[in-house]
């Protein structure tokens, strides 16, 4: 059986008690309202995530239905959704994506798109509306958006060359009729020699 004064000992531990124990003080009622507040703005952002989350996931499904070239899918798959860990040459999966980067890569060749899914204004100050004109064009939007939208997980060097290599034969005109090589070179060229990024 449980001692009374010890009870009594563990009661005044936690202070004194209240007189009125209906009255709630002004600082505890600002603080309840900050904190509702705060839950509010959470809310609203979780609810806006999710749906800049599921334009982007739209645009990604509307993209794969698009491409046709099976060796742009395989890049696609290399360069974003796997990684090799320099150390032992394994290669990993990816847990995840960051797919702002994802789908900047493509906005410039289906403007229209992003247009129709309100994703146009993440990537409009970046030189986004040329970007598809030429392979200069397209890597300065690289930097640019890169510069913004980067999550710092690196991107195999070899798998996105590839991908680059194979969007500008896709898509950029010039490039279109040209073969893997040709344009492996001025790739390499624009990439490492031949564009200022500014």
């Amino acid at each position: 059986m449980a001692d009374i004064n010890n009870v009594s000992g563990w009661i005044d531990d936690f202070g004194p008690v209240r007189e009125d124990n209906n009255k709630v003080t002004e600082e505890a009622v600002q603080r309840v309202q900050a904190q509702s507040k705060q839950a509010k703005q959470i809310a609203q952002q979780i609810k806006k995530d999710k749906a800049i989350n599921n334009q982007l996931a739209r645009f990604l499904t509307m993209l794969m239905q698009k491409i046709e070239n099976e060796e742009l899918i395989k890049a696609i798959v290399s360069a974003f959704f796997k990684t090799t860990d320099q150390r032992n040459q394994i290669t990993y999966l990816r847990k995840d994506i960051n797919i702002y980067v994802v789908v900047w890569f493509f906005v410039p060749f289906f403007q229209k798109e992003a247009e129709e899914l309100k994703i146009m204004w993440f990537y409009e100050n970046l030189g986004i509306k040329t970007a598809w004109s030429s392979l200069e064009k397209y890597i300065v939007y690289l930097w640019k958006v890169s510069e913004v939208y980067h999550d710092n997980i690196p991107i195999d060097q070899w798998p996105l060359i590839t991908l680059i290599i194979l969007i500008a034969q896709t898509w950029i005109p010039k490039y279109q009729s040209l073969g893997y090589e040709e344009v492996k070179q001025n790739t390499m060229e624009v990439l490492y020699w031949g564009t200022n990024k500014k």
